[in-house]
This record gives structure tokens, sequence and C-alpha cells, in this order.
């Protein structure tokens, strides 16, 4: 390759981190971050099925995606939304893997009640490291997920949030030895952190690592609480660059933003699946101004807010979807900006006979014109590390032409020293004979 040719760059992710290392095993490559992300993307996928509930009875990976992948029908699978496709390829990709095929699935609870306004389920795995990993799903496409996700706008403690303390402390009282890990993304990821606030000290002795992956954060007084501040050092809290889920609510210190797949935007970048991977760990990138800009104003937001307001504000903006038709999340995403423009010109209309609905409008103007230094700050503050970078760059750059430059002018120096010194040795020329030797002739042949 000429050595002014480049590689060029090619973009990858979470499946392809999967298909590269389906032979390494745990002990070869340590659990990492992304393992833990493709554990909570697994969670997503309806193993409720093919299980009985609740579970107990071991079972490899490998022969629970045997049994669930046959289900899969043509037309179910034609209406699930792109994100909800992105699953079967994870199963398909993980059946054939080495790596994770041989985790046995040890624990299993699937909660599905519109009664208690509760989506929850937890799984739990063994993996070869003796690890434990508690995993639980994010929100699904269902209403009713998405009800309970703004639950805990108002609420100390959903019935998913109970759900997922009462099942980590089933698994862990299960298996009193091992060490764990807790995970989970987006609701998944709030299930993970909540469930670890009432551990006892014997039992966070024995925690690795809890996980929130772009998952949102908790009630004030949770986040605030004794529980969590004995934990806190444990999360870690991966959102992509552009977040908006993952930094609503009090949520934990942000480890590190993730950069993601060319073509995501501000609303699909939640998405695991689009999260670029370099080797065994993720690209980091820096938060966006609007990710900084957003978590400011919505924190403002709710605190703004009195619990009764917020409380009837989300059954008010449920009412309207439910009037509206909407019955998926689905049907929401697949044509966002027509959704949103239906639901708050309802909404707009309610105010009429509503004053909640006013009170939340105004508040949400007062706090986004509140927070523009922040988006202000964050953009100039971008601008101005890129700017930085650009010119270490070419300082960096200059430095390496300088260097070259240096070198090759010592060759040649050394080459002309060297010349010269070629040209400065002696003929040597071959001594005449001493007085009465004899000197010989050449024979001259007649």
């Amino acid at each position: 390759m000429a050595e002014t040719e480049k590689t060029p760059y090619v973009e990858k992710t979470l499946l392809d981190y999967v298909y590269e290392n389906r032979d390494k095993t745990f002990s070869q490559l340590p659990f990492n971050d992304i393992d833990n992300v493709v554990l909570s993307e697994l969670s997503y996928i309806s193993f409720e099925k093919v299980l009985p509930n609740p579970f107990s009875k071991p079972l490899t990976l490998r022969n629970l995606l045997l049994l669930y992948l046959p289900t899969v029908q043509k037309k179910e699978y034609d209406n699930e939304s792109e994100w909800a496709k992105k699953h079967l390829f994870l199963a398909l990709a993980m059946l054939d893997s080495k790596r994770y095929g041989s985790l046995r699935l040890v624990n299993f609870q699937n909660v599905f009640s519109h009664d208690k306004e509760a989506q929850f389920t937890g799984m739990a795995f063994l993996a070869p490291d003796k690890s434990l990993n508690i995993v639980f799903r994010g929100t699904d496409n269902s209403l009713l997920g998405w009800k309970e996700d703004f639950n805990m706008i108002f609420m100390d403690e959903t019935t998913g949030q109970r759900l997922s303390r009462l099942f980590l402390k089933r698994c862990l009282k299960k298996h009193p030895l091992r060490p764990f890990r807790v995970m989970g993304h987006s609701k998944g990821g709030v299930f993970a952190v909540y469930s670890c606030l009432t551990l006892t000290a014997k039992e966070e002795s024995r925690l690795i690592h809890i996980y929130s992956n772009d998952g949102p954060g908790l009630h004030m007084s949770k986040f605030s609480s004794a529980g969590y501040e004995r934990i806190k050092e444990k999360i870690i809290h991966i959102v992509p660059k552009d977040s908006i889920i993952g930094i609503l609510l009090h949520h934990d210190k942000i480890t590190y933003s993730v950069g993601y797949q060319v073509g995501t935007n501000l609303f699909n970048a939640h998405d695991a699946y689009t999260w670029l991977v370099d080797g065994t760990h993720f690209v980091h990138q820096p938060r966006s101004p609007i990710s900084y800009y957003l978590d400011a104003s919505l924190i403002d937001l709710v605190e703004s807010l009195p619990y009764v307001e917020r409380k009837e504000f989300v059954g008010i903006f449920f009412r309207t979807i439910d009037q509206i038709g909407y019955e998926t999340a689905v049907d929401i995403f697949d044509d966002f900006p027509n959704a949103m423009k239906r639901v708050i010109t309802s909404l707009f209309k309610e105010m009429r006979k509503d004053k909640v609905i006013g009170k939340v409008v105004r508040a949400t103007i007062s706090s986004f014109r509140k927070n523009w230094h922040v988006f202000s700050a964050k953009s100039k503050a971008l601008k101005d590390k890129e700017k930085e970078r650009k010119q270490q760059e070419e300082a960096a750059r200059k430095k390496e032409q300088q260097e070259k430059a240096r070198q090759l002018k010592a060759e040649k120096a050394k080459a002309k020293r060297a010349q010269k010194k070629e040209k400065g040795k002696k003929v040597e020329i071959e001594p005449l004979p001493e007085e009465g030797m004899p000197v010989l002739q050449p024979v001259r042949r007649r």
C-alpha cells in the first residue's frame, strides 16, 4: 500500500463485537463494559414465550435461544420496530458463540400488569468466571412500559422498582458466595441502581459493578439516601453523546459518553446497537451541548412542579395518547414529529379546561429559557476544545514535518561527508623495483 493511502475507517458496533469475539472465553477476554450492554439488550427478547414464570431450573443460553428462535414468526417480525428487529440478529450471533453460549440462566421473572402499572423482567446468569450477572429489561414497546417510566417522576417507588429489589434479594440468597454484577439499559438501568439501594454490607462486599446504560435517574428521596451513597462509587453510567433518556431525573455521575453511527439522530441515539465500538471498548466522545441543556432544564422543571401537579399531568398526557388512538410506542416513534404535533395540539385544547396543563406548559417554557446559558456555555466550550484539538494536531503535524526535514538534512550531510572522504583518499601507486633487481619484460609472441 502506498504511503499516502490510509485504511478506510469502518464503524463497528455491538453486533460486530459479538461476532468478532464469539470464540473468546471470559478467561481469555474478561467481562467488560460491552458485555454488560450485550446482556442488557439480550433481556429485551421475549423469553417469557418459552419459559415458565417464575423460572428456576438452570438452562444454558444456547439452549434457551434454541427454544426461542423457532417461535419467531415472519408476520410478527415484520411488525416490529427496527430496534426490536436487531434483537433477532443478536440472538443469532450469540447462538454460535463460545463466549455467551455457556452462560447459564438460573432465574427469570416477568410481570406485565395494567392494574399495578408494571412492566418488569429480571434475568440472572451464571458466567464461567464464577460471577452472577443480574440483568433487568428496559422499557419495551408497550405504552404501559412508558407509563411506568413517567410514574418515576412523582413516585417514591414504582411497582417495577420494588420487584427489582425483591428479585435481586432472591438471587443473592440463592447464590450467597458469588461475586455479582447488576445491569440494564434504559429503565433496566434504573432498576439496576434501585435494586442495590438496600444491600447489606456483606452483600455489597460481593458487588463488582452496577451498570446503568443510558438509564434515567431516581426520585430525589432515593438519590440522596444513605443506600445510594454506599453504592455510588460502583455505578458505571454510560450514555450516548446526545443522551436524553439517561439524563432524566436525579441521575448518577456519567462515567463516559459514547459516539454512535453516522445517520443516528438525537432521538434514536438511545438505541445501544448504534453505539460505536473499538476493539473491546466503546468509542468515547464528549457529551453534546444539547444533552447538558436538556439535563439542566428537565431537572429544573421537575423540581419546580409540586408532586400533585406532576402526577396529574402524567395522567392527562397518557389519557391524551389513548384518546388519539396510539396503542404502542412503535406507533408513536414511527411517526414521531406528527405524533408529537397531535399530542401537543390536544393538550393545548385541554388547557382551557384543566389548569394543570397550563402550569406545566408555563413551567416548561420557563425552565428551558432559564437554562439557555448552559447550552451557550457548553457550545462555546466544545468549540474552544475542538479549536484547541485542531491547533494541537496542526502543531504535531508541523513538528513531524520539521523532524522529517531535519532527518533528511542529516542524511544528506552524512552522504556528502562520505562522498568527500572517498574523494580525499590517496591513490596507491605500485613502487618501482630497486636498483640491481631484474626487470621482467613481457614476452613478445612471434
